[in-house]
Order: C-alpha cells, then sequence, then structure tokens
C-alpha cells in the first residue's frame, strides 16, 4: 500500500486487503522458510530485524 500525495511520497507497508488465505500462506511459508534457515532469506530477516526490532520467528 503505497502513502503519497503530491510530491510527499510515504513509506509503503503490507495492506490487510485482500484474500486472507493466501496472505495467511504466504505469511506462514515465509517463516518455515526463516526457521530452517534457507540462505539468501535468513540474511534478509536479520537485516530487517536490526532495523526495526521486530521478532516473528
Amino acid at each position: 500500500m503505497e502513502n503519497q500525495s503530491g510530491k510527499r511520497v510515504g513509506k509503503t507497508r503490507i495492506s490487510k486487503r485482500g484474500n486472507h488465505r493466501i496472505r495467511r500462506g504466504l505469511h506462514m511459508s515465509a517463516l518455515m522458510v526463516v526457521r530452517y534457515e534457507q540462505k539468501p532469506f535468513v540474511g534478509l530477516y536479520e537485516r530487517v530485524f536490526e532495523r526495526t526490532v521486530l521478532k516473528s520467528k
């Protein structure tokens, strides 16, 4: 979801619109990839965790 008005561009965030089953499936599959430490995804997870200090593992 984009947040912009005129020249101002805000942060892009995930919205809760759309099919909840698809969102849940993508969320759970992403958690499993991180839990079993698949190389390219664990690096991304650690970078985001360092930046936001939000952990959902």
